[in-house]
């Protein structure tokens, strides 16, 4: 009803009650922390699809699958409110709230204690947590729920005790336990010195701690005593079991040995090591070492010795070893002076072809000249010395000063002319690098220049002249020679590059030398012999290729090509081989070959229409041969005939001729049906079926013929009749009729 009260209507409602959700849950109250929390929940109507949620307050408490219906959950200690929310495909939902505790767990281990006995399986086992549980032994079969227990392991080993609470959330107990009836038991070791201290040294058979002290008691340090006799106490690591052991040091004889290095030597020279046993009675072992080690030392195992090394300052130590083990050690400075070497500082200046030569030191240090001859010596700074004959001689000269090193060289004399030759050179390549090569007659060294005077490096040198600079060995003799580095390329050239030839024709290839003055050798390909013109006979476009190779070994490529002209012509009538008095036909000449241009020429050309044509039309007045040439590119020709045959026909059979069958399968053979003759003027001539009804009808004497079809059909194979009346060009009628068979 509006408002106004003036207006009413009316419709209805329907209520639908949905499946309510009908799942039973649970919830595990209590657990221990790391125990995981039991969540389940069943649903009691089979034909529902539920859906869960479950949620937790505080959130700490973790749920591992929220969305299923039965899962774990875990947490810290504490108190939580666990819900579920179960969902039907109706959407009608279901609720549940469950409180969970977490307990906190406890570790006892701080209030278990094991007591072992000295050398004893016997072990006691106290719990003092107060909480109750079971104790395992760890040897497979002892176990008690006693809080205190004294258990006997039947053999010595290693166990695993535990003790397991059976209050909720005590965490259990573990232990590895050793025991043994091994005796515990201290070793000392006796000690022999060769110093006046030594470090005692014992061991215990079980774990335990070891200290100490003279046979006083008095407490000593181990790691430094005088010789004497030491106890040594050990304790089990349990503090149950103890053990005394006695050490005695004793002091050993000393090496007694004296030493001695040489302190200083030059470079190069030994240096002498040498040792002394002063006690007789020792066997000593000697080791000498020397730092840096580049001292080297020849045998350092030996009494007396030598080393030697370079230049520098070292220290030598020597270690003596006697029977007893005993060492004494001995260290000595070495100085090793530098060798002074004056060979930069000695000069030998020998005269050119002469025996002649001048010595000089220049060092400033005395000596004496030895000059290799056997008799000549001098002790003179500066000496002038002529060898009696030429010959290579070992000069000396050996300084009085301590370090400075005798000088020593081989030279040459000789009155013998010194002289350079060069080589010339021949290159095929202007760009190519080149190398320079030259001898002298003694020995001596060269270098090399241009025409300008400018170095040059020999091993690499363009075409052109050096000049080849040659100096002896004692540089007192000087020549000079000229190398010419020549570019002599083989040049020749085609001659002519390209030819035509008809084909069965020769062509003779040319090549001409460009330089007169060279020698050449030839290299054909295609199997040609090695002459500048060999004769040639292609059958087709060829071509051909000459290595040409002068006296220096340089060589060119030269290409050349024939090309070979090929005609050929095939000559036929196309129209009537055979004809009569006053008829004509057409010949036809069908050039062929790789011409640009053909040219026609008929004969006899008399009976022609146009003897210089490709399809001249002949009249001949009786038999008649025609040859046809043709000449390409107004060079190559070749040739052929064809004969037009001439009779006087009668006009009946066989010059007219009807065929028996024909085949009109478009196979290009056979078919068509149609009337041949040798001189028909006019001609009537009609083809009909069985029932005769017609089915071909000419009048045309040039006509192609029946095509097998009828009214655009293909007539059925079958066997058809035909009449035929011709009048020939004599005016004669011949008139006939027969069958055909028609065939696929």
């Amino acid at each position: 009803i509006d408002n106004l009260q003036q207006c009413s209507d009316v419709d209805t409602a329907v209520v639908t009650q949905l499946p309510p959700a009908n799942v039973s849950a649970s919830v595990q109250p209590t657990a221990c922390v790391g125990s995981p929390v039991i969540f389940q929940a069943d649903n009691q109507s089979p034909g529902d699809v539920v859906q869960y949620q479950w949620s937790a307050v505080p959130a700490t408490l973790s749920i591992l699958d929220p969305n299923s219906g039965n899962t774990l959950a875990s947490g810290p200690a504490g108190q939580y409110t666990v819900t579920l929310v179960a969902t039907n495909q109706a959407g009608c939902t279901q609720s549940f709230t469950f409180p969970v505790t977490i307990l906190s767990t406890t570790n006892i281990s701080a209030l278990i204690d094991i007591d072992q006995a000295c050398n004893s399986t016997a072990v006691t086992f106290d719990n003092n947590s107060g909480f109750p549980g079971t104790w395992n032994f760890g040897d497979g079969s002892g176990t008690s729920t006693v809080d205190s227990v004294t258990y006997t392991y039947a053999t010595a080993g290693t166990y695993t005790v535990t003790f397991v609470s059976s209050a909720p959330c005590v965490l259990p107990f573990s232990q590895n336990l050793t025991v043994s009836d091994e005796f515990f038991t201290v070793t000392a070791n006796d000690i022999s010195s060769c110093d006046s201290t030594a470090s005692l040294t014992a061991s215990t058979n079980l774990p335990g701690t070891i200290t100490w002290t003279n046979l006083a008691g008095n407490p000593v340090n181990p790691a430094s005593v005088p010789p004497g006799t030491y106890i040594a106490l050990g304790i089990d690591n349990l503090q149950q079991c103890s053990d005394v052991d006695t050490a005695v040091v004793m002091l050993l004889p000393p090496a007694n040995v004296s030493a001695s290095v040489q302190p200083t030597a030059c470079a190069g020279e030994p240096i002498t090591l040498e040792a002394n046993n002063l006690n007789s009675g020792d066997v000593l072992q000697y080791q000498w070492s020397a730092a840096p080690a580049i001292l080297t030392i020849v045998n350092p195992t030996s009494d007396s010795t030598t080393a030697s090394g370079p230049a520098g300052q070292y220290t030598v130590t020597l270690v003596a070893t006697n029977q007893a083990g005993c060492t004494q050690s001995f260290t000595f400075p070495v100085s090793i002076l530098p060798a002074i070497d004056i060979s930069p500082l000695i000069d030998i200046e020998q005269a050119c072809n002469s025996t002649a030569v001048s010595f000089d030191n220049n060092s400033g240090f005395p000596g004496t000249w030895t000059f290799g001859d056997g008799s000549g010596t001098s002790t003179a700074d500066s000496v002038g010395y002529t060898y009696d004959s030429a010959g290579v001689y070992l000069v000396t000269f050996v300084s009085t000063t301590a370090c400075v090193l005798p000088f020593s060289q081989l030279i040459t004399v000789t009155d013998s002319v010194f002289a350079v030759t060069g080589t010339d050179v021949f290159v095929c390549d202007s760009l190519a690098l080149s190398n320079l090569m030259a001898t002298t007659s003694l020995p001596g060294t060269i270098s090399w220049t241009d025409l300008s005077g400018n170095p040059i490096d020999p091993n690499a040198v363009l075409p052109g002249t050096y000049i080849a600079v040659a100096t002896n060995l004692l540089e007192t003799c000087l020549d000079t020679d000229t190398v010419t580095v020549a570019y002599v390329p083989a040049a020749a050239e085609a001659s002519p590059a390209s030819q035509l030839i008809c084909l069965g024709n020769d062509a003779i290839l040319g090549v001409d030398n460009l330089n007169p003055s060279d020698i050449l050798t030839y290299q054909w390909s295609n199997g040609l012999p090695g002459v500048p013109n060999p004769e040639v006979s292609p059958t087709e476009n060829t071509s051909y290729q000459v290595t040409v190779t002068n006296q220096y070994g340089c060589s060119a490529v030269v290409s050349l090509e024939v090309q070979v002209l090929t005609v050929t012509v095939s000559a036929e009538i196309t129209g009537k081989d055979t004809i009569c008095a006053g008829q004509t036909t057409t010949l036809l000449a069908t050039a062929g070959g790789n011409a640009g241009t053909y040219t026609y020429s008929w004969s006899p050309a008399e009976t022609l229409t146009n003897p210089n044509l490709p399809d001249p039309i002949a009249a001949p007045s009786g038999q008649q041969t025609y040859t046809v040439t043709v000449t390409g590119d107004n060079l190559c020709t070749a040739t052929d005939e064809v004969t037009v045959y001439f009779m006087e026909t009668e006009c009946a059979e066989p010059y007219i001729f009807v065929p028996k069958a024909f085949t009109p399968n478009e196979d290009g053979n056979n078919d068509r049906f149609r009337v041949r003759g040798l001189d028909i003027s006019s001609i009537y001539f009609i083809v009909y079926d069985r029932w005769g009804e017609e089915v071909y009808r000419t009048e045309d004497p040039e006509h192609i013929g029946w095509d097998g079809t009828y009214k655009g059909k293909p007539s059925t194979p079958d066997s058809y009749g035909w009449y035929l009346r011709v009048t020939c060009g004599n005016g004669q009628v011949f008139e006939s009729k027969g069958d055909v068979t028609l065939l696929k």
